[in-house]
């Protein structure tokens, strides 16, 4: 491949621009968010316990206030500059937990919290709260929430109707929301529906008679291109969960309704793309991930990928920072081999941080998260797993940190199977740059139902 290929694409887009456990681990927190609202007191049923299982620190004590407990969290976790990682701290046959743990992945230091109340699911607010949904189901409101606040070490447990926040339930970080964008699996030759601008009413994107049946789509970040993954003929989608792969991947413009470029391949592509930039994408045929530059209509495949992992399956991560670079993740069950990797469009450079650890030999990577500053990578692992849809059997699942900068390996200790990929919600801290309330944002997510990836 050329790199020069590759420099001239985002160049002229430029142009155009211009123009127009013996090892621990860390986790680091985001700057704050203050949110001055207070909930009301509520006077918890137990009074909340932390632990600090760290063999450099020492207990931390719990005082009670006012019927709300305070905890003295260390001051890595109320310093605003730093990542923080938060997890579930499981025991036992897991099931619920009451316990989670906050992570430093700088320094090694975990903390871990109790409630007073089992929990089934949590999330963070906004860089300083972390909000934990008791007592329900996802779909159903829950009875209690308890809330804490990292920048004080206030934790506020009551009731759902006394808790003055707004509550989001799991579908809205699961990207189960409607975005009026979908796919009609009633016809014969399944098609890419939208909402109408103008009268608001359901139209065809794709054609219904083109003898091609859409089988999964992606937006553009501003919306203005809509890539999908097709197959030539009828398809009906498997009730079950599982792969599914097509023979083509076609670029429309959403506005106009518009086919705008349509390449076709002899092998398989993965339901899977990814939008490096409004106007550059990669996708999946084989082991082999593709760039398409949208406003040159032009394709090229990255063979290095293919070269160093012959036969792997290939899975795309989520954008980063610098457009020219992306993230897969790799696995090859036949030989037991897997991996988190990134690669460099420019300098062709290939990056694998989760090799050379002997620790994790003849383990499968299932999951992945990487930090809002891409410098460190929580992966979940299975001996005998491999990531969802490709399997639903797991040999029992466990966290380890990755340390990029510094090539370091922390045990988190075990880990409950996340159906999202990748790990939903994000466990990391936001960062108060980048960090968006819930009417600005919803995740992207591979969430694979019907088949999907």
């Amino acid at each position: 491949m050329k790199v020069l290929k590759f420099q001239s694409v985002f160049l002229a887009l430029a142009v155009i621009f211009s123009t127009a456990c013996g090892e621990q681990v860390t986790a680091e927190p985001t700057a704050a968010l203050t949110d001055t609202t207070v909930p009301p007191t509520a006077t918890p049923t137990l009074t909340p316990t932390l632990i600090m299982p760290s063999p450099t620190a020492t207990s931390f004590p719990v005082m009670v206030v006012g019927g709300d407990g305070e905890i003295d969290l260390p001051d890595w976790v109320a310093d605003p500059v730093n990542n923080i990682l938060l997890l579930p701290e499981l025991e036992g046959d897991h099931g619920r937990p009451t316990k989670f743990k906050l992570v430093n992945p700088d320094s090694g230091e975990r903390v871990i919290v109790e409630l007073s109340k089992e929990y089934y699911f949590h999330y963070w607010k906004d860089p300083d709260h972390i909000v934990f949904l008791q007592v329900g189901y996802c779909d159903e409101t829950p009875r209690y929430i308890s809330e804490l606040d990292i920048s004080t070490g206030t934790l506020w447990e009551g009731e759902a109707k006394d808790y003055l926040g707004e509550i989001q339930d799991c579908y809205y970080f699961w990207g189960l929301e409607d975005d009026g964008i979908s796919i009609n699996r009633n016809l014969p030759e399944p098609t890419i529906e939208i909402v109408d601008a103008g009268n608001g009413r359901q139209v065809a994107l794709t054609s219904q008679t083109d003898r091609y049946s859409d089988l999964y789509y992606k937006s553009s970040p501003n919306r203005d291109f809509l890539a999908v993954v097709q197959v030539t003929g009828n398809f009906v989608f498997p009730e079950l969960r599982q792969p599914i792969y097509g023979n083509q991947i076609s670029i429309y413009h959403v506005q106009d309704r518009r086919l705008l470029a349509r390449f076709s391949e002899e092998g398989e592509i993965a339901t899977q793309i990814l939008f490096l930039d409004n106007e550059n994408l990669i996708y999946v045929r084989g082991d082999t991930p593709c760039f398409i530059s949208i406003l040159s209509n032009s394709r090229e495949c990255i063979n290095t990928v293919a070269q160093k992992f012959p036969g792997a399956t290939v899975i795309l991560g989520e954008p980063l920072s610098n457009p020219h670079k992306f993230s897969f993740l790799y696995f090859h069950s036949t030989l037991s081999q897997s991996g988190f990797c990134f690669y460099d469009l420019f300098s062709e450079d290939l990056d694998c941080p989760s090799s050379g650890f002997s620790r994790l030999d003849r383990e499968t990577i299932i999951n992945y998260s990487l930090s809002p500053d891409e410098k460190h990578l929580l992966l979940q692992y299975d001996r005998k797993g491999c990531p969802l849809p490709w399997c639903d059997y797991f040999a029992g699942s466990h966290w380890e940190l990755i340390n990029i900068d510094e090539n370091m390996l922390y045990d988190l200790g075990p880990a409950e199977i996340d159906q999202f990929r990748p790990v939903q919600p994000s466990p990391w801290r936001p960062k108060p740059s980048t960090w968006m309330s819930f009417s600005e944002i919803n995740p992207h997510l591979q969430h694979g139902f019907g088949g999907a990836v």
